[in-house]
């Protein structure tokens, strides 16, 4: 076995009694202070729980400080995390560290919602309404992920002739072993490979694992997750004019937009292309462009943009076809283990797999796609299948400014230092479209699901 093999399988054991040990502990914290609180176990595992979801206060500082005793003010100066998305709202919004206790305390009494969560989901850019729609869809969060656990087994239920037990049973022992989420299970349709291939695929734990290691200050996440902050750091990289929705009007529009005739609305804080909207602007509809934008959540608008002619070909111009480039930023290097492109379809104007797209690996060195595309159940296409073209051999046009570019990039905030680069190439050279903190792992490994090829073993010596 090679060195980087080995390495891989320490790796992955390491994580799995990791995960054993954390839970006995953790099953010890609940007893012992069930017993301590002359509670039931299962209320006292509900309350750490929500401690530490609310506070960051760990299962051993719960027991250990007696945390069940305390006023939900106590327990904020407990938690670590608490204070710590205080300060990240006080150097967001310009309030005083005062004033952003107590906004994050009357967002939970007002609507639940944890200072994480307030400050992750950008409730600090939104009005009253859009605050309370937004926790109401928080709150339906936890429900969504166990209806979306029982489709996934019923779908591996239906395409193996499993029982619920059995298919419980072998999802639950691939998550122990390396770690797949039950949507990795279903979507690698890991119930056709053997267990020791099953290892070698890349998931969702390893994208966890990732972030662990090298997001140091989890709350600067927030300059990449909301939009507008994002523009307002990484101004440089765009290459197109922007603003915000908030107040929009004709005038804004005129003055920001002049001789565009294609802008882009993104809500605040969604992802995947979700919400996104595409307006033609001329001077006879300003006003009413401006009026429906008003309508829309707190977003940006931004310049449509023109892509490379020679990417714009393979979806036939109907979407801006991006790569995704990941960056991991180890003792002041920028390292770029993997890089794909996305190719829209040929209809709609977003080049996500989600949206019918196909998604094809990219060398990272040479900048030339060197595998055909694959759709989004695994399906290869030796030619894109709206266009005709050949993906692969085809060289990214200015690929060295493009390394040159996300590595700069990368360095701005060196303490987030796992992301994932969308950058869209335009005939003056690469502009940056946004930066994802949770980067999917499906996008690195769907390309090689129909040769059970698994990609983990290229990314072991940043997991050790």
């Amino acid at each position: 076995m090679g060195l980087t093999n080995l390495a891989g399988v320490l790796c992955g054991r390491q994580e799995i009694e990791l995960r054993k040990a954390t839970r006995i502990e953790n099953f010890i914290y609940i007893w012992k202070v069930a017993n301590s609180a002359n509670m039931s176990f299962s209320d006292a595992r509900e309350d750490m729980r929500n401690a530490r979801k609310e506070y960051d206060i760990t299962f051993r500082t719960y027991y250990e400080k007696k945390v069940w005793k305390v006023s939900d003010e106590d327990r904020r100066k407990l938690g670590r995390k608490y204070n710590r998305y205080a300060k990240q709202l006080e150097e967001i919004t310009g309030m005083t560290y005062g004033q952003a206790i107590e906004t994050l305390k009357s967002a939970h009494s007002k609507y639940g919602v944890s200072a994480k969560d307030y400050v992750m989901y950008s409730f600090f850019d939104m009005d009253e309404e859009e605050q309370a729609q937004r926790a109401e869809k928080l709150s339906k969060k936890e429900r969504n992920i166990e209806k979306i656990r029982a489709k996934n087994v019923r779908t591996v239920m239906k395409e193996t002739g499993w029982s619920e037990a059995e298919t419980i049973e072998e999802m639950n022992e691939a998550r122990e072993r390396c770690g797949a989420y039950y949507k990795n299970y279903c979507e690698y349709r890991f119930w056709e490979l053997h267990p020791k291939t099953q290892d070698t695929y890349f998931n969702n734990s390893h994208i966890n694992r990732l972030i662990r290691k090298y997001v140091t200050t989890p709350e600067k996440l927030i300059y990449f997750k909301n939009k507008r902050l994002f523009n307002e750091n990484f101004s440089e990289f765009l290459g197109r004019r922007w603003t915000t929705s908030k107040d929009i009007d004709a005038e804004k529009l005129k003055e920001t937009f002049s001789g565009c005739d294609k802008v882009m609305y993104k809500p605040v804080d969604l992802s995947r292309g979700k919400g996104i909207r595409v307006f033609e602007l001329n001077d006879e509809n300003l006003e009413d462009v401006a009026e429906e934008m008003r309508r829309l959540p707190s977003g940006v608008v931004e310049e449509f943009i023109t892509q490379h002619p020679a990417l714009a070909d393979f979806s036939k111009g109907a979407s801006v076809n991006t790569i995704r480039i990941m960056t991991i930023l180890d003792n002041s290097k920028c390292y770029i283990p993997y890089v794909v492109i996305r190719l829209g379809h040929g209809k709609k104007p977003l080049d996500h797999m989600h949206f019918g797209g196909v998604i094809a690996p990219v060398d990272p060195d040479t900048g030339v796609i060197n595998h055909d595309p694959a759709g989004r159940d695994g399906t290869l296409y030796e030619k894109h299948p709206a266009s005709g073209l050949v993906a692969k051999g085809f060289q990214i046009p200015y690929w060295d400014e493009v390394k040159k570019m996300v590595r700069r990039a990368s360095k701005r905030f060196p303490s987030v230092g796992f992301l994932g680069w969308d950058v869209a190439i335009t005939d003056k050279g690469p502009v940056i479209v946004e930066a994802n903190t949770y980067p999917s792992a499906a996008s690195v490994q769907m390309p090689f699901i129909s040769e059970h090829k698994g990609v983990r073993p290229m990314f072991d010596r940043f997991l050790a």
